[in-house]
């Protein structure tokens, strides 16, 4: 919802090549975001039929995995990420820096909808939208980097936004 008000403001303030040289990076990104997305899905399921006292103890164990898991995932992006660019788009050194900044939001990213999935089963709905508030608040006020620092500054400001919706997320899990 946020990422394309951040995506327009971009276009608006730097220009369509910075939006294209984001876009590169940031259709990589969610190409793979969508493929850890999945392990949310199948957990999901799976989630449910815990019952609700064992739930958090579950959970803990599957953010510990999950964290190794995608800072597997994040390294070897990170390291592949030129050759990923250049295979995929051609030469184009900016993109390749932004991929490599997306991939630390590869980290805790994922967190969200697993969290997410906790809020609904633990019935938590209004949580999730005060969250989701919070964070469209948060990345409103940061918008600012877009406009200084161009598509870079659109990078910063997902891994800001990403990182501050994964500690809310996590505050509210811990007292949930």
């Amino acid at each position: 919802m946020y990422s394309n008000l951040n995506i327009l403001f971009l276009g608006f303030v730097s220009g369509y090549e910075a939006v294209g040289i984001f876009s590169i990076a940031h259709k990589i990104f969610e190409a793979i975001m969508k493929i850890i997305g999945l392990g949310n899905t199948v957990l999901f399921p799976h989630l449910s039929t815990i019952p609700k006292s064992h739930l958090k103890s579950i959970m803990q164990r599957i953010l510990k995995y999950y964290l190794i898991v995608l800072i597997i995932i994040a390294s070897m992006v990170f390291v592949s990420a030129k050759y990923i660019i250049f295979t995929l788009f051609g030469e184009y050194p900016q993109a390749v820096v932004l991929l490599k900044l997306l991939c630390i939001v590869l980290v805790f990213s994922p967190f969200g909808g697993l969290f997410t999935n906790y809020f609904i089963l633990t019935n938590q709905h209004k949580l999730i939208l005060r969250i989701t508030f919070y964070t469209m608040v948060f990345n409103v006020c940061f918008m600012w980097l877009i406009y200084v620092y161009g598509a870079i500054g659109l990078g910063v400001l997902l891994i800001l936004t990403q990182l501050f919706q994964a500690m809310l997320n996590y505050r509210y899990y811990a007292f949930v």
